[in-house]
């Protein structure tokens, strides 16, 4: 790219970050790192927060990545010698070709055939709150000018990071938001109390089993406990109706999963909650709803409440099964497995011992 249209890129990046402040944090990563990725002809784009609580440098946004590489990547910890290039010397990094890098020797990079990145500190009064990352598959690809364009994106990001867990969707102060909601469902719904807490439960277990970050696990939390929150526009007499349901009346409750992501959005969640909530029900081989998305499109956190969700519901009573003891109900979730449900997911369910 010539200077010209460095210059016309980097004011779309400018547009996406100062001029969204009507947009979450989270959406604003999203589209900062589909522009960076465009821009630079990317493999894998990858931004970091810095976790105040265990002080590894966490994802929170990513592209071109799969569900299994986003597991293996997700934390950067603080023996990487990356993080103390990163973090400790709050200093931009390039390298050129990994093969020749002695110092580097993640094996994930080398059978994802990565050969080369740059990355900058995301830095604001001379605190690192996060990171840049940008990754290709071939060797000795960055111009000078790449580095330079990196940090003014990084420097401009820098207020959106700082402003990311207060927007974040699990402040103190949404807990007795959630338990009010979880009441008023409970209340409308016989069959679901208790229900929400044991898939929140359950959900933790395996998002802790992949070992997630805590901001990641919170989210996964707060979701799996709204998980049905769209079941508070459906009408009583659907929802607890003892005889199987009507080809019309499914069609109501599918509705739920897209009302409740609809309702946390316009309530301020955050967009990783409010997507986790709208796509518990899509399946592995896209035969779910509400959009019938399959495989890595649907979210990492989705697939850990849809596993949860199912073992909760087959073990617990319904008006419309007969209870699953826990053997029977992983012989489901197996039988179910590479259809309903992502076999990772069901695969990390199975080794957690209780």
């Amino acid at each position: 790219m010539n200077n010209f249209d460095d210059l016309i890129e980097l004011g779309k990046l400018s547009a996406t970050i100062t001029g969204g402040n009507q947009s979450k944090p989270d959406e604003i990563f999203k589209r900062v790192l589909d522009l960076l990725n465009v821009y630079f002809k990317a493999d894998w784009c990858i931004i970091r927060k810095l976790d105040e609580l265990n002080q590894n440098l966490e994802i929170i946004e990513s592209s071109g990545l799969s569900s299994d590489e986003l597991v293996e990547l997700r934390s950067l910890t603080t023996s990487s010698w990356v993080y103390s290039h990163i973090v400790l010397q709050k200093k931009p990094l390039q390298v050129d070709n990994l093969n020749y890098e002695s110092l580097f020797n993640n094996e994930i990079y080398i059978t994802r055939g990565i050969l080369s990145f740059i990355a900058t500190p995301i830095i604001v009064n001379d605190r690192v709150l996060g990171s840049i990352k940008i990754y290709s598959k071939k060797p000795k690809v960055w111009k000078k000018t790449d580095m330079i364009f990196l940090n003014i994106v990084a420097s401009q990001l820098s207020m959106t990071m700082d402003n990311y867990d207060k927007m974040n969707g699990y402040r103190a102060d949404y807990q007795a938001i959630l338990s009010a909601i979880i009441k008023l469902l409970e209340i409308k719904d016989k069959y679901t109390s208790g229900h929400s807490s044991r898939v929140s439960y359950y959900a933790v277990l395996i998002a802790k089993q992949l070992k997630l970050s805590m901001s990641e696990i919170k989210r996964i939390e707060i979701a799996a406990t709204l998980h049905d929150i769209g079941k508070i526009a459906i009408s009583d007499e659907i929802l607890n109706k003892s005889s199987k349901l009507s080809e019309e009346e499914f069609i109501v409750v599918k509705k739920h999963s897209f009302i409740g992501a609809t309702v946390l959005r316009s309530g301020g969640f955050c967009e990783k909650i409010c997507e986790t909530v709208e796509q518990h029900h899509e399946w592995w081989n896209g035969k779910g709803y509400p959009y019938g998305i399959s495989g890595d499109m649907i979210s990492l956190n989705a697939r850990i409440v849809a596993v949860a969700d199912a073992y909760e519901t087959m073990t617990s009573h319904r008006p419309y099964h007969k209870i699953k003891s826990h053997d029977e109900a992983i012989v489901e979730l197996v039988r179910c497995s590479g259809t309903q449900f992502c076999p990772t997911i069901v695969k990390v369910f199975l080794s957690i011992k209780e």
